[in-house]
């Protein structure tokens, strides 16, 4: 049988990496600031037009993308209608902290399946998925399938 360390290990990975294609993930650092009162359309629009930055490395991809992935929830959020705004928000805050955080450290890896894990991002983020799904019919949980890959020596499967 498998190691349980590293099964866990990459259980919460793949769980960052859905949160960040919603994402979909949010450690509360700070409230953004916009968002709330913007059009469904506009929004449907923004991610369209950010889908292939929103769907980015957060987690395994070099600190310029990571950068951009976060850049990108943050238009998403200024354009967000206020049913779906606090949602996005803590996405586009979880994005922006584990963007900031030192990739070549393992804590740093710890500190991101942490915020991944959080019962309020988590739910944000289905929150998100769902209503971007019937809203914008975009399926951002489909496009995460691809997000982020394992780093080398991490398992696929838990």
């Amino acid at each position: 049988m498998g190691d349980p360390v590293r099964a866990l290990r990459a259980a919460r990975l793949r769980l960052v990496r859905r949160a960040g294609a919603v994402s979909a993930l949010a450690l509360v650092l700070a409230a953004c600031s916009g968002g709330g009162g913007g059009s469904e359309a506009a929004f449907c629009q923004q991610i369209r037009t950010d889908l292939d930055a929103l769907n980015g490395k957060v987690v395994t991809g070099a600190a310029d993308e990571r950068k951009s992935v976060a850049a990108a929830y943050e238009r998403v959020a200024r354009v967000a209608p206020g049913e779906i705004a606090d949602e996005w928000n803590d996405i586009a805050r979880l994005m922006r902290q584990v963007a900031a955080l030192d990739m070549t450290s393992e804590s740093a890896y710890g500190d991101a399946f942490a915020a991944a894990l959080d019962t309020k991002v988590r739910d944000s983020a289905v929150r998100v998925i769902l209503y971007v799904q019937s809203r914008c019919g975009i399926d951002l949980n489909e496009a995460s399938a691809a997000v982020d890959e394992l780093p080398p020596g991490e398992p696929a499967d838990g």
